[in-house]
Formats: C-alpha cells, sequence, structure tokens
C-alpha cells in the first residue's frame, strides 16, 4: 500500500509530487520509506506543531487516513520496519 501527505487544502490530484510520497508498505511488514517521511521527520525534530496539525496521511486506495502521530503508532503497532532505500 503506499501513503501520501495531504496539506489542508490541498486537492487529491497533487499527491503525484515526490514530496507528498510517504512511503509503501507491503506483505512482509516493511515500509519503505520516500521523501515525506523524511520531511515528517524534519518537521517533528523542528517542532512544526502548527505544520504537522495540518498534514494528514492518505492511503493509494483512500480506505485509510491518519494524523502523522496515529501513522507512525500504526507502523508501530503492526510491527513494520523501517527499510533503507538500499535494502
Amino acid at each position: 500500500m503506499d501513503y501520501f501527505l495531504l496539506v489542508k487544502g490541498q486537492k487529491r490530484d497533487e499527491l503525484i509530487f515526490d514530496i507528498n510520497q510517504v512511503g509503501s508498505t507491503n506483505d512482509f511488514k516493511k515500509f519503505y520509506p520516500e521523501k515525506g517521511f523524511e520531511l515528517i521527520n524534519k518537521l517533528i525534530d523542528l517542532n512544526e506543531q502548527k505544520v504537522l496539525n495540518k498534514i494528514s496521511i492518505v492511503s493509494s486506495n483512500d480506505k485509510e487516513k491518519y494524523t502523522i502521530e496515529e501513522f507512525i503508532d500504526f507502523l508501530v503497532k503492526n510491527k513494520f520496519k523501517v527499510m533503507k532505500r538500499y535494502d
């Protein structure tokens, strides 16, 4: 499943940009991060709560929608291993 950053007011068809791509999961409980995941980590490190509160994460099939905190909890709860790009 692929996941995308959706900023408040952004249209769904704008999610094609690489900065909006959070990453993807597979059946082997692995998560492959993309540029959007790096952006989330930087915003968390900088404590940019106002920006983080305007972001949601949506799945490619539109069946799942998370806040940043809920998405991280989803990865942890389901024991996804975060992979590096070269893994």
